[in-house]
């Protein structure tokens, strides 16, 4: 779904989940998110829940090449954003992810495997091309790893 030039929605719908993070009532489902950013260099962010892997790369896969793919940025490593990481990961490989040093870590023990990653500080800025991605750390607002990504 194009949100603007260059900027698309790619997550998937859970419209049958009640309750998340055990105290959050859920009547209508929920979404993960996941935005395919598409300038001189192409990023994703976020990666979805596992539950919902198969279908996410479909609509990864439908939205770019994934041999394109640059940066896979990771807000947190909790499972709704990394669940389908390793299966991206696999699709993608010429993908680097971004990263708190918290989320690297945990990440590489999470997926028990070896990953291209780069990690991210507070105000950093990686230029996509005509677009900034900029970092702000912002440990345990939601999650101990928690980053935050505008362009």
């Amino acid at each position: 779904m194009k949100i603007k030039d260059g900027i698309y929605w790619i997550g998937t719908l859970n419209p049958t989940l009640r309750t998340f993070d055990v105290i959050m009532n859920t009547e209508y489902g929920t979404t993960y998110n996941s935005y395919l950013i598409t300038d001189e260099k192409t990023v994703i962010i976020d990666a979805g829940a596992r539950k919902f892997t198969d279908l996410y790369l479909e609509k990864v896969k439908s939205a770019t090449d994934p041999a394109k793919v640059d940066y896979i940025v990771v807000q947190h490593s909790e499972p709704d954003h990394t669940g389908a990481l390793q299966y991206l990961l696999e699709l993608c490989p010429n993908a680097q992810v971004l990263c708190s040093k918290p989320a690297a870590k945990w990440l590489g023990e999470i997926m028990n495997r070896d990953f291209n990653v780069r990690t991210v500080e507070d105000g950093e800025e990686v230029s996509i091309g005509r677009g900034t991605l900029c970092f702000r750390l912002i440990p345990f607002w939601h999650w101990p790893d928690t980053l935050c990504t505008y362009v």
